[in-house]
């Protein structure tokens, strides 16, 4: 099993410094695939503004039904900012599951 191990990060070490040539290939990226129009651009402004509305609000006040449905809004707003953004978010575990992967099949 060590040997093993040791092979694996021998292999990971020599492809992380095995110099590449380069291809010389350009990649062009459109500015119209990034264009947001003005109205989904004032309405992330609206919702991030009621966000920090409701984190300046002095919760110490309120009674457990009213927390319940600010906590309800806030999940709500941020799916909803989340549809606007149109981004992809990837966590570190698949991160590193992909450059294995990457490693393993190249």
């Amino acid at each position: 099993m060590k040997k093993l191990i040791y092979c694996l990060i021998a292999t990971c070490l020599a492809i992380t410094f095995q110099p590449l040539q380069s291809s010389g290939i350009n990649i062009s990226v459109s500015t119209s695939s990034f264009i947001v129009s003005k109205a989904a651009e004032s309405e992330g402004q609206r919702c991030t503004r009621r966000l920090n509305e409701i984190l300046a609000m002095d919760k110490s006040k309120l009674s457990p039904n009213e927390m319940k449905e600010l906590r309800k809004e806030v999940i709500s707003i941020k799916d909803h900012l989340q549809k606007l953004d149109n981004g992809i978010y990837l966590t570190s575990g698949v991160i590193i599951v992909l450059l294995l992967l990457m490693i393993v099949f190249m």
